[in-house]
């Protein structure tokens, strides 16, 4: 219940480290992000993006050893989260960087491996760059997942073997990661995806459309397993106590929204 008060006006919490031990806090109109301790509120890192532009994507690596940061510009950047700094704070140097395309808007998403070794950048042109951060380096045979419109979500199934897609064009699909192939699509929405998060143990992903409609697809069988409607587009793949992050893949739990 405590309120961490950045040092000055204009920033908003946008993150918390996977032990909800470090809150990052944004000003998008200076490009500053800064790291504070929970609940002392002390700052012990910070990153600046260029003036002006402001940093909208934030993601920890599962560890909370990484931390990656998107510019509207659609430059990645990856730090090391432990590093801990004294005040007056210098900006951290990133420890990697990929030049991706402008995002299309402030939140387009990167999604970590389970291990934090490798992550997916989705970008509004239809590809999807898998990199390995610490390394600066890609990852697979093509390095690139080629998608007829723009990515609007992808997640790592849970060994990193595997990416699952959300597109514009409403198709889900599952890539191998090592070929850059498709090993199952499916048609799950007559409008554009607007968000996708997997179960518990990934082997079923809840997603919502323009189409008015929730789906439970199961990538691995390549079906739907559930579906809501509802009187308008739905642009929240969750219900009112939050997204469904512990969907399982019993019976009972597939009826659930």
């Amino acid at each position: 219940g405590e309120t961490l008060l950045p040092d000055e006006a204009g920033f908003s919490l946008e993150s918390l480290s996977p032990d909800m031990t470090v809150a990052v806090f944004s000003n998008p109109s200076t490009g500053i992000v800064i790291g504070r301790t929970v609940p002392s509120g002390e700052a012990i890192w910070s990153v600046r993006a260029k003036q002006g532009t402001g940093i909208g994507s934030f993601l920890f690596s599962p560890d909370g050893s990484i931390f990656a940061a998107r510019t509207i510009e659609g430059l990645v950047l990856f730090f090391d989260a432990a590093i801990h700094s004294a005040p007056p704070l210098e900006p951290m140097e990133p420890i990697a960087s990929f030049a991706g395309h402008p995002a299309f808007n402030h939140y387009s998403p990167l999604a970590f491996g389970p291990g934090g070794r490798i992550v997916a950048i989705p970008e509004h042109d239809g590809t999807v760059g898998i990199y390995a951060p610490v390394h600066g380096s890609a990852v697979g045979a093509e390095a690139v997942l080629l998608h007829p419109d723009t990515v609007l979500a992808a997640h790592f199934e849970s060994d990193s073997r595997y990416v699952v897609t959300a597109c514009y064009d409403g198709r889900i699909r599952r890539w191998d990661v090592d070929s850059g192939r498709v090993t199952g699509e499916i048609a799950a929405h007559t409008g554009p995806i607007t968000h996708m998060v997997p179960s518990a143990d990934f082997r079923l992903w809840l997603t919502s459309s323009t189409d008015q409609s929730r789906k439970v697809i199961d990538m691995q069988n390549v079906r739907v397993v559930n579906e809501q409607f509802s009187d308008r587009p739905v642009n929240y793949a969750g219900g009112p106590r939050g997204p469904l992050m512990r969907i399982g893949a019993n019976a009972a739990s597939r009826r659930a929204f």
